[in-house]
């Protein structure tokens, strides 16, 4: 198994016909516009995250619980956990939103996932880094 798709981004949602929109999606950073003197932190945000596991046919266990532990700059922040299904035999997905998420600091947001089976046996892991930067300036970021 493996982690084909681990997108971050500010909200995400399930329509009709089961398809999922991603919105406000991130690439490297999340950037927060205000002044560093007089940031107040957490500094709270929506978050969504867009998971999808990939692997050869059969693989992906029927139903799996996963877990999503969140650090900032290597502190525990939380986390999630819940049950997944396979989308199809060799296809799963997990959708997550975080609607009040706290940004304790700049620096590098981590995301561990683990996926287990119904056995309780470890079957994946995957590592997920961001960075988070406070800019002045509402110009584009490079």
């Amino acid at each position: 198994m493996r982690i084909s798709d681990f997108i971050i981004c500010d909200d995400i949602r399930l329509e009709q016909f089961n398809k999922i929109s991603l919105m406000g999606l991130y690439n490297d950073r999340i950037a927060i516009v205000a002044e560093k003197k007089t940031i107040k932190w957490p500094f709270v945000i929506s978050l969504g995250l867009y998971i999808r596991i990939e692997s050869p046919e059969e693989k992906i266990p029927s139903d799996f619980k996963f877990k999503i532990t969140f650090l900032m700059n290597d502190k525990e922040l939380g986390g999630l956990e819940g049950n997944g299904r396979q989308a199809t035999s060799s296809i799963a997905i997990i959708p997550a939103k975080v609607p009040q998420f706290p940004i304790t600091e700049a620096g590098n947001l981590k995301f561990i996932l683990s996926l287990r089976d119904n056995s309780g046996t470890e079957v994946c892991t995957h590592t997920q880094i961001i960075k988070v930067e406070v800019t002045e300036s509402s110009e584009r970021l490079n």
